[in-house]
């Protein structure tokens, strides 16, 4: 696979999935370590500003203000992820602004207290990194914080770890700083996702070099109910080779 399929793949694949993104979220993977996880590292949202980045069609937009934050706005190269996002808004109004761009070439929408991001990372190269990196920065107010969850740079392929819990995920051929990677939801029908999956080194000098002092990385946690609901054994390949990981990084 080209290298330049992972990059087109916010505007053509996603096109083509349209309100059926939202069935992501209903899968084991999605539905409960990803959002649970999210959340806890977003944190209080009431009275703050919040920018959305690869928003798809809004879920967590919607959460979000739901949830008390002051201001939502939310950007996703994909003009029919925004149309959904738009029509959606139309008949449960929340005040969400949506704009389609291509976040590499975004312009400053703001000084947000909060950019938050579900996978957008994954839809690019090196070069794409640094330049989302810096439209982050661009985009944060003193003292804001990014918060993203996404693939797991330490994804180890040759063991267990995605496919139980919804998606499959394998590499295709190396890339500068890792590999491109066919993705496979488990909805149905299935989904196919072209994307990019690199090291931690990459995404860390990316966020550097756009001015980010300090960065964690979080690791996915489950939900006590989710727990309750599978059983701890359910989860184990997920706490053994996390498919996902969570990233804080401030100013």
């Amino acid at each position: 696979m080209p290298s330049t399929d992972a990059d087109a793949a916010g505007v053509t694949q996603y096109d083509a999935i349209g309100e059926a993104y939202e069935k992501f979220k209903e899968l084991p993977l999605a539905r409960y370590p990803e959002r649970y996880t999210f959340f806890r590292e977003i944190g209080d949202v009431r009275g703050k500003s919040v920018l959305d980045l690869g928003c798809g069609t809004g879920y967590y937009s919607r959460i979000l203000k739901q949830n008390g934050a002051r201001q939502v706005a939310g950007v996703d190269v994909s003009p029919v992820m925004i149309d959904v996002a738009r029509r959606r808004e139309a008949t449960e109004p929340l005040g969400i602004e949506y704009y389609v761009a291509d976040v590499r070439e975004l312009e400053q929408l703001g000084k947000f207290d909060l950019v938050i991001s579900a996978h957008l990372l994954c839809y690019v190269d090196e070069s794409g990194l640094r330049d989302i990196s810096l439209k982050i920065a661009e985009n944060l107010a003193d003292r804001g914080e990014f918060v993203y969850v996404g693939m797991n740079p330490s994804f180890a392929y040759d063991r267990p770890g995605g496919t139980k819990y919804g998606f499959t995920v394998v590499p295709v051929e190396p890339v500068a700083g890792g590999a491109t990677m066919h993705v496979t939801a488990w909805t149905d029908p299935p989904t196919k996702i072209d994307a990019y999956h690199l090291g931690q080194a990459s995404y860390e000098y990316a966020l550097s070099e756009a001015g980010f002092r300090r960065i964690d990385w979080i690791p996915l946690d489950v939900p006590p109910a989710a727990v309750e609901r599978y059983g701890p054994e359910f989860w184990a390949e997920l706490f053994d080779n996390p498919v996902l990981t969570a990233l804080r990084a401030s100013r």
